[in-house]
């Protein structure tokens, strides 16, 4: 089986979420349209737990202040430039696991880290590292989808349905009943990014 007729979702989906008759075609190409727009916005949540540019950074013992659990999340900044988001921590061992921004080549020594909008801070006692451990089990496409769609979980199908199914309605049935399609997309994908890489991620702020 290969790709899905709606990026992360079939017609179908959509289509009984939006209680469209299986047979009616005429709002085909709008279900399509929403369900990878849905894509599109999934690839881009997903996007900064799924880098492979996930890099290990030990700090200095003087200066250095804990993280707390709050911090998981929030933005990384190497001397007041943002260089990823702080995906792990150890206080015990001052040291931190970095989504590092693609165009990130490594945080070097000396450099002066702090999480922004929250506590840890400190200074590189080394260079950066990439940490020697398999890549995150999710591999997601940019829409329109045509790999093995055997890659891609079932709760993103049921996300990308919901997503869908919120665009297509407030697009195209804008007279019908919310049930709140989007919105349960949007707390199924936060639960999903929790549970699959990190339990204190802030997924939309």
């Amino acid at each position: 089986m290969t790709g899905f007729e709606c990026g992360y979702c079939n017609k179908a989906d959509i289509k009984s979420r939006a209680l469209v008759a299986t047979g009616d075609s005429s709002y085909d190409t709008d279900i399509v349209a929403a369900g990878q727009e849905a894509s599109r916005f999934i690839d881009d949540k997903l996007r900064p737990y799924i880098s492979p540019n996930k890099q290990t950074l030990v700090l200095k013992e003087a200066d250095y202040v804990n993280c707390a659990s709050t911090d998981v999340g929030k933005p990384v900044r190497d001397d007041d430039v943002k260089v990823g988001i702080l995906f792990d921590y150890n206080n015990d061992t001052r040291t931190w696991i970095v989504l590092c921004d693609s165009s990130v080549a490594k945080i070097a020594t000396n450099s002066e880290v702090e999480v922004y909008g929250g506590y840890g801070s400190g200074v590189a006692s080394a260079d950066s590292t990439k940490p020697a451990e398999a890549q995150e089990p999710f591999v997601f496409y940019q829409v329109p989808l045509t790999d093995d769609t055997a890659k891609v979980p079932d709760e993103i199908t049921a996300i990308c349905a919901d997503l869908g199914t919120g665009i297509f309605k407030r697009r195209q049935m804008p007279q019908s009943m919310d049930v709140g399609w989007w919105a349960q997309g949007i707390k199924k994908l936060e639960e999903f990014i929790k549970s699959t890489f990190h339990k204190g991620v802030t997924v939309f702020v």
